[in-house]
């Protein structure tokens, strides 16, 4: 069975995206990076607004991935302060957009598993709105 480190939301933490890719690559594959959008956004002050910062985290997560693996992906909007999140928002009332989520898995031919994090339903359909359109 597969085990998932996730990314964390504070910047001084165990838990970079880099850290669980890492971890990923040493124990040889049954260790899963979990890429979760809205702790990179918050612990890089705010740079997941394009695509590439999510087709980066994409890229360094598949090359540590077995074939046919999904990435395993969190989202929701996020409150942040000093590359520290503070609580996870209704989607739009912050700065995290799904669209370059969407736009960055589409240059992958891996599946991807995206779990939903945000505080309400309607979020989590706003999310599955945009990231169905893949």
């Amino acid at each position: 069975m597969p085990f998932g480190i996730e990314v964390m939301g504070r910047v001084r933490e165990l838990g970079s995206a880099d850290d669980g890719v890492e971890i990923s690559r040493r124990c040889g594959g049954w260790v899963r990076p979990v890429l979760d959008c809205a702790h990179m956004h918050a612990t890089s002050d705010g740079a997941f607004t394009d695509v590439e910062p999510f087709a980066a985290a994409l890229e360094a997560a598949d090359a540590v991935l077995e074939p046919g693996a999904p990435f395993h992906v969190h989202f929701s909007d996020i409150a942040y302060a000093n590359r520290n999140e503070t609580r996870h928002l209704p989607y739009g009332a912050g700065t995290l957009r799904a669209e370059p989520l969407r736009d960055a898995l589409q240059g992958f031919e891996r599946p991807a598993t995206v779990i939903s994090e945000s505080p309400d339903e309607e979020s989590t359909r706003a999310i599955g709105t945009v990231l169905g359109a893949l």
